[in-house]
């Protein structure tokens, strides 16, 4: 099975500030977003937790509860694996 259709969520990081070159995080939809670790300047790395920052930032802005409706499918729903369509 292609990765594109076990997975629907990525973060990526350009570790090197190079072209071509970064480090990915994949995860699935009903998954924990990961802890990431951010590149500071010569080796040093903070760890930076997105999920943590995503509910913060989703809980601080109730107008978003409103916008949400749970009865209607998520857009690109042909995306998500046949597992999560499911559910």
């Amino acid at each position: 099975m292609p990765l594109q259709s076990r997975i629907n969520q990525y973060i990526g990081v350009n570790a090197h500030l190079q072209e071509g070159m970064a480090e990915i995080y994949a995860f699935h939809v009903e998954e924990s977003i990961p802890i990431v670790a951010i590149p500071l300047a010569q080796e040093q790395r903070i760890a930076v937790n997105f999920g943590s920052v995503y509910d913060a930032t989703f809980s601080s802005l109730s107008a978003y509860s409103f916008r949400v409706d749970y009865e209607q499918h998520p857009d690109a729903l042909d995306r998500y694996s046949p597992a999560d369509q499911a559910k």
